[in-house]
């Protein structure tokens, strides 16, 4: 564990319903924020399952494993509570779009079902604290583990691992997001919410800095989508959270947004969130193909790392080391865990 200071995981949302249905949207009450598809939910579940695995696992990993227990041994399991763990992942950052969300929902329910990554977090010193002691951590943690659903079959059989790149590559400073302009807006309905201390040690909750790409090639007009329906993720934290956190005139992008606003508020977002709760922790962050390949071209020198089309559900993972100012990569944009029928198109 001692050899990272920080991991952080992007991910892409899961297939959405209107890159199989074209009409779909004709008779959506919200045609701009389509949902995933099934196999989407699929999709994201097994990347959930990559990302418990990959913080467990360690050394290199085979392409293909058929299940973790073939792949690790039988030593390695989800009961295994003296599995290696690489770092606590204590946050699951979500884009406020139904589909992100939904892709978060699947992955935090996945991380659950890991009794050691959930006792990790427990056990974890977030940079916001106040009220949450040790023993009140881990009573929640005893909750989220007894509530965990098991996995079934699909997740099961097909849980495969990283082979791993090695890259070693140089990061980029990033602005921070009060310093970016044209970037931002005071305008939103959406209000500022003072920190709070995690309500669990696995926290699933919103970000509207990873939102989608403000652009007219995506949206006619300026959008916002709707605040989601908690009752259908009762794992949400129910009140948004923002890179207000740190600049409450953040909230939400201006329209039209540029390539470079885009690119440089996903920059900030992701470097201000690894600096509330990514130090000595892995947070992972779910958000849209073009915020992975801004978030990954602004942490990670562009001429050193090639950014192509970015699948649904892959996870990349980024790693900083102890000691180190750089980023590394460990996974670029990977969806070899999704089995090919499962992979599904469109943007």
């Amino acid at each position: 564990m001692a050899q990272y200071d920080s991991i952080l995981y992007l991910v892409r949302h899961g297939e959405r319903i209107d890159s199989v249905d074209r009409s779909w949207y004709k008779s959506a009450q919200e045609p701009l924020d389509p949902p995933l598809t099934s196999t989407g939910i699929k999709q994201t579940s097994l990347s959930g399952h990559l990302i418990a695995s990959s913080n467990l696992a360690d050394g290199p990993l085979p392409q293909n494993p058929i299940n973790i227990r073939a792949a690790f041994g039988s030593g390695l399991t989800k009961t295994n509570t003296s599995a290696p763990l690489k770092l606590p992942i204590t946050q699951v950052f979500s884009s406020p779009f139904l589909r992100c969300i939904q892709t978060a929902n699947e992955i935090h329910k996945a991380l659950l079902e890991y009794p050691e990554l959930v006792r990790a977090a427990a056990l974890a010193v977030p940079t916001e604290t106040s009220g949450i002691t040790t023993s009140a951590n881990l009573a929640a943690a005893n909750t989220q583990i007894s509530a965990a659903a098991p996995t079934n079959d699909l997740v099961s059989a097909s849980r495969s691992l990283l082979k791993r790149s090695n890259l070693n590559l140089t990061a980029l400073k990033t602005p921070l997001a009060s310093s970016i302009p044209n970037a931002i807006t005071t305008q939103s309905t959406v209000p500022y919410a003072p920190p709070t201390p995690r309500p669990a040690p696995i926290t699933f909750t919103l970000d509207n800095g990873l939102c989608e790409w403000m652009s007219p090639s995506y949206f006619p007009h300026p959008y916002q989508p709707p605040q989601p329906d908690t009752t259908a993720f009762p794992s949400l934290v129910p009140r948004p959270v923002t890179s207000a956190r740190m600049d409450p005139a953040f909230m939400w992008p201006r329209y039209p947004e540029s390539t470079n606003a885009m690119y440089s508020r996903m920059a900030a977002t992701v470097t201000r969130i690894v600096e509330l709760y990514g130090r000595n922790a892995a947070v992972v962050c779910v958000t849209h193909g073009a915020g992975v390949a801004a978030a990954v071209e602004r942490l990670v020198a562009p001429d050193e790392v090639i950014v192509n089309e970015c699948p649904y559900a892959s996870v990349t993972k980024l790693v900083r080391r102890k000691g180190e100012l750089k980023w590394s990569v460990e996974m670029l944009m990977y969806n070899e865990h999704i089995p090919e029928a499962l992979r599904g198109g469109g943007r």
